[in-house]
């Protein structure tokens, strides 16, 4: 059979199960169809969680296989500059940005293992979007969560781009993940 999981107003979609199966995460738009936020739930619809309150549109939540955070896609940053960003599983600090493009990333995947990524980038050109592949660093990624201290608060809503640009959390990025080929992840991967 089937059962109805979400009746809040405004799309819920883009549903992934957790990696230990007991919950699923997913994006949940506001009534406007303008904002969508990171959820978690039970498998039976209960304990409804929400994980980010970014005041952008957050979408496609991967659950890192450790437990320990949600990779997903934002346009924080413009409208059309969707970018990566880590929260902590339950929603407690403000997210942190991973890449650094002014086009393009979203639907990332980490490995079953957690020691790589894989994601969609428009970053190469020519307005499609293309498979990248990057090396994880889980502890780096730790660690520049921990280095963002800072607790989600409702003015987040509001926070400007020169705010998360300027933030000290970029530097402690270093070396999440690792690709050769690839400058756009500016301080996250090695070059």
């Amino acid at each position: 059979g089937q059962r109805r999981l979400t009746t809040s107003w405004g799309y819920n979609g883009g549903p992934f199960f957790t990696h230990d199966g007991s919950r699923i995460v997913w994006r949940r738009f506001d009534e406007r169809g303008l904002i969508a936020d990171i959820w978690t739930m039970k498998l039976d619809g209960t304990d409804q969680k929400q994980i980010t309150t970014f005041g952008s549109m957050s979408w496609a939540p991967y659950e890192h296989p450790s437990g320990q955070y949600f990779i997903f896609a934002s346009n924080k940053l413009g409208f059309e500059n969707f970018e990566l960003f880590i929260t902590d599983a339950a929603g407690t600090k403000e997210p942190v940005r991973v890449t650094y493009s002014d086009l393009f990333d979203g639907l990332p995947v980490p490995s079953p293992d957690g020691t790589q990524l894989a994601w969609t980038s428009s970053r190469s050109g020519g307005g499609a979007g293309q498979l990248f592949l990057a090396q994880w660093n889980h502890q780096k990624a730790l660690d520049a969560h921990r280095a963002s201290s800072l607790p989600v608060r409702p003015s987040s809503m509001t926070m400007s781009r020169p705010a998360l640009a300027k933030s000290r959390v970029p530097s402690a990025l270093n070396a999440i993940a690792e690709m050769p080929s690839c400058r756009a992840f500016h301080a996250a991967v090695t070059v």
